[in-house]
């Protein structure tokens, strides 16, 4: 696995700053509040609606991030490798997986970032889902960390579920404010701040502009 991160620290940049430059240039990229981004540790959380989401979460933050993903994307024996070179943490969404949180929380502790999509599966119209995990909330506070909140418009239309085309879509991100948990880890608590994770998301969302090809030319 050390080999395999070295890799990752070798291609990371020039993906970076490619994936950067591809979404500026081809989707038209507006990001907002970016100045909003703390230092580590922190838990960066989101709306998820594409595969671009990630991709470019993790371009614009200059921090490494390490994404909570399905443990079942860690059974294609082809994209395995790469996943254990990000140091990606996989999680089993049915019930409490005590090993995915003691790897978050050993994480934050140790400085990390770590990415998180409440909804934990990608919406299939493009907005935000009620039913959301409570993870985030509950890693937040067990490791406490602050909880990073951002919105992605226009990368379902670009790239929706099913998809394996990339369309010219011009593409907005928000960056909210960070959102500090309670000292004390109770189930109240985890729900309200779940809560609170949830509303701000669905806030930077809706204050996203509406943008389509021909406003942007």
């Amino acid at each position: 696995d050390k080999l395999l991160y070295l890799i990752f620290i070798i291609f990371h940049h020039p993906v970076r700053w490619g994936t950067l430059i591809y979404g500026k240039v081809c989707l038209k990229m507006k990001v907002f509040g970016k100045e909003n981004i703390p230092h580590p540790p922190y838990i960066l959380c989101s709306n998820h609606s594409s595969h671009l989401d990630g991709m470019l979460l993790s371009c614009i933050i200059r921090h490494k991030i390490r994404w909570l993903i399905t443990r079942k994307h860690f059974e294609n024996r082809k994209m395995r490798w790469m996943y254990r070179a990000m140091k990606l943490i996989p999680v089993n969404m049915e019930g409490m997986d005590s090993k995915a949180v003691r790897k978050s929380v050993e994480g934050l502790v140790d400085g990390d970032v770590l990415g998180i999509f409440p909804e934990g599966t990608r919406s299939k119209d493009g907005s935000i889902q009620d039913n959301v995990h409570l993870g985030a909330a509950y890693l937040a506070i067990k490791g406490q960390a602050p909880v990073f909140p951002a919105a992605l418009k226009g990368t379902f239309a670009a790239l929706p579920p099913g998809s394996s085309r990339v369309k010219k879509v011009p593409i907005s991100i928000a960056f909210g404010e960070p959102i500090y948990p309670p000292d004390e880890l109770s189930k109240a608590n985890v729900e309200f701040m779940s809560g609170m994770i949830m509303d701000k998301i669905r806030e930077l969302f809706d204050g996203l502009p509406d943008r389509n090809i021909d406003k942007d030319k």
